[in-house]
């Protein structure tokens, strides 16, 4: 189980060109007189997600917000990647949103873990997430997330449902009458089966000895 704070660094290198981060709060500390007491240093964790492997995964959290769970998510022309989450029976609704500038991240839910009114990340948490980043964004310019994926995306196709006229029903009298049944070798030596002609068959002795009631 991670916080929403490692959540949200984790995914800062779809935004930022495939490079980790570490999370901080404090980035320096001055003393009263300006000195400083404290400077965060380092370089990163380098770079981790290589071009072709971020730009498909751009393509799929940009698919999130132009056709998926997160429409809302949408202001200006920013090109926005994001996903959105909501665990079981509605304990916990997030959304991760991000833009080439800033990830932000939401996260809704009660203290002591009691299920949510059916509380959504593709709901409340977008509108909170727009709500603060059209605000974050003002003064800037769109640009493009980064990475070149390998196959471009591409819109979901939608059929196009037309009602079709079922076929006529063949009734019996349009079929041509069967052909005549062919008697087997059995039959030819031995009688039995069918009769295609349609006439009575010859009754055997026995059999008219049987129906005469003579034994």
């Amino acid at each position: 189980e991670v916080n929403l704070l490692e959540l949200t660094g984790a995914f800062a290198p779809f935004a930022n060109g495939g490079f980790a981060v570490e999370p901080y709060v404090v980035k320096r500390i001055l003393s009263r007189d300006g000195d400083v007491l404290y400077q965060r240093g380092g370089d990163g964790l380098g770079h981790v997600v290589g071009d072709t492997e971020l730009g498909d995964m751009n393509t799929l959290m940009r698919g999130v917000v132009q056709f998926g769970t997160a429409k809302k998510a949408q202001f200006g022309d920013f090109d926005i990647g994001s996903k959105t989450g909501t665990s079981q029976d509605y304990r916990d609704a997030w959304f991760i949103g991000y833009t080439p500038y800033l990830v932000t991240a939401v996260w809704l839910g009660n203290d002591d873990n009691t299920p949510t009114k059916r509380v959504t990340g593709g709901s409340l948490p977008v509108t909170i997430w727009r709500d603060i980043m059209v605000k974050a964004h003002a003064g800037l310019e769109p640009v493009a997330l980064p990475g070149t994926p390998a196959l471009p995306m591409e819109p979901p196709v939608v059929a196009d449902v037309q009602q079709v006229e079922p076929d006529p029903v063949i009734v019996q009298s349009d079929l041509p009458p069967p052909a005549p049944r062919r008697k087997g070798l059995i039959e030819s030596l031995f009688g039995g089966g069918g009769n295609s002609s349609g006439s009575t068959r010859k009754k055997r002795p026995w059999e008219e000895r049987r129906d005469q009631g003579i034994e």
